[in-house]
């Protein structure tokens, strides 16, 4: 098929797609006469009967299909070529003339190519435009959960909205950037609204909760973001494998209770420090968040964030880092009869272990004391033939130890879940109020939990795996400020 008859029938098709015309009417302006030379005429004119093949490929439906739907539609058989009797009565093909003409259309180059090219261009035009539409729609779900969610706790007579505050916090998720020039930058480009300066932004910020209520209000979000998303996408599971991970984000303010100490890092040693837990398989979503002060002891934040989690989620094991690895949090989980998997940190007695392993790619000792508390120490070769030390109370077989090590490594998930939140959410502030930033980390997360959640459904409408992101985190928080919404809260 030449390429300039190709060109020629790109533009036709990518119109008449454009202009939604259904396959007949746009073949009916493509010539394929010369594509029907050398094969045997019968009853039914040729052309028409390829240019019915063709819709057949096209739409992917079989040959009784494609036939009774044109047979039914005088238009569809008048635009196709078909032709009528001395009766004036329409001469209608059967499935078994499509079979007949099969073998000589199916080998043929050029007729192939014409509905290659027919496809593509459905895909990146007709297919794209009702994506597009379902993206849009569901967003705008999304962002009516956002105003639901977030309770607007100031006095009655404040001067702007709950919605139009959120957005501009939204804006500077977007950008990564700082509420101050962020709010001059949205200002310049919506002349006819009237927005919220910077500062009863971070006012906002800093005096909507106290620090407890505000914890409280988005884990609250959290579990009905998952129950929302379990409501809506079917192929969730019944059991589920969470992880424990803690966040630092860099503090260069002066030492306070907020803070906790970290290695140097940036130039500072102290960080705030956030406690998650997450689903470590596809949606990664975060179920639950809390601070970690220098005033805190992990064990009972661990123990209040797992209590949280265990009201919505039914844990099938639980996998944390090496920084939980201790005999308190063992004892909790212990108590709450859960199956953990956990790295443990090397000492001397550690040490002393890995020699009686040596000579074996895994090995497993029973009943090891860590601390007051007996756990299993589970010995495994990782990949470049590294010994790697787990603590487990799971009664995994010694022969599938190895396993253990494919299975932990889901949890390194949540490390791309953190990255994700830190490079395409995060709200950059230089205030030292603790208030401001632990909303901008809060919100942050709901807005990464957000997209997942529009990803997940979008991946459902559009009968896709969700293997990966179908819209971008800037494409999803872009379309998330655009999209209008009339519901507000407080008749705002």
């Amino acid at each position: 098929m030449e390429t300039i008859k190709l060109n020629e029938w790109e533009n036709a098709i990518i119109e008449g797609l454009k202009q939604k015309k259904p396959y007949h009417i746009i073949l009916q302006n493509i010539n394929l006469s010369e594509y029907t030379i050398g094969i045997k005429r019968n009853i039914f004119p040729q052309e028409a009967i390829l240019k019915t093949y063709i819709i057949s490929k096209i739409r992917k439906i079989n040959f009784s299909k494609t036939i009774k739907e044109i047979n039914s539609n005088n238009e569809i058989l008048e635009a196709l070529g078909y032709t009528k009797d001395i009766k004036d009565e329409w001469i209608k093909p059967t499935a078994n003339t499509l079979r007949h003409y099969k073998k000589k259309y199916e080998y043929n180059v050029e007729i192939r190519k014409l509905i290659e090219l027919f496809k593509k261009l459905t895909i990146t035009t007709n297919d794209k435009t009702s994506r597009t539409a379902k993206e849009k729609e569901i967003i705008k779900t999304a962002k009516e959960i956002l105003i639901e969610y977030i309770k607007d706790t100031r006095h009655h007579n404040h001067k702007h909205s709950l919605k139009s505050i959120l957005e501009i916090i939204t804006e500077v998720s977007m950008k990564i950037g700082f509420v101050n020039e962020t709010t001059i930058h949205y200002k310049k480009y919506n002349p006819e609204l009237e927005t919220p300066t910077a500062r009863e932004t971070l006012y906002f910020m800093k005096i909507i909760f106290k620090d407890k209520d505000i914890v409280r209000m988005f884990n609250k979000v959290f579990k009905q973001n998952f129950e929302y998303l379990k409501r809506h996408y079917k192929q969730l599971r019944r059991t589920y494998t969470i992880a424990f991970d803690c966040h630092d984000i860099a503090y260069f303010g002066k030492r306070t209770t907020y803070a906790v100490g970290c290695e140097n890092k940036n130039g500072t040693n102290k960080a705030i420090r956030y406690m998650a837990v997450t689903l470590v398989e596809n949606p990664k979503l975060i179920l639950g968040i809390l601070p970690v002060t220098s005033l805190d002891e992990m064990d009972n934040v661990f123990d209040n964030l797992l209590l949280h989690v265990e009201s919505f989620v039914r844990i099938d094991k639980i996998l944390c880092d090496r920084a939980f690895s201790n005999s308190k949090i063992i004892k909790i989980l212990r108590k709450r009869r859960k199956i953990y998997i956990m790295p443990i940190a090397r000492n001397n007695k550690i040490i002393e272990f890995m020699r009686k392993a040596e000579g074996s790619k895994s090995r497993i000792f029973k009943d090891y004391l860590h601390g007051s508390e007996k756990t299993n120490l589970v010995i495994v070769e990782d990949e470049e033939g590294k010994k790697v030390v787990f603590s487990t109370n799971w009664d995994i077989n010694e022969n599938i130890t190895q396993y253990l090590f494919k299975y932990y490594s889901r949890r390194w998930n949540i490390e791309n879940t953190f990255r994700s939140l830190v490079h395409d959410f995060r709200i950059k502030t230089t205030s030292t109020n603790y208030q401001i930033r632990l909303f901008d980390f809060l919100y942050s997360s709901l807005l990464y939990n957000l997209w997942i959640i529009v990803n997940t459904i979008l991946s459902k409408k559009l009968g896709k795996t969700l293997n990966k992101s179908l819209i971008t985190a800037k494409t999803f928080i872009k379309l998330l400020i655009d999209i209008k919404i009339k519901k507000e809260k407080n008749g705002d």
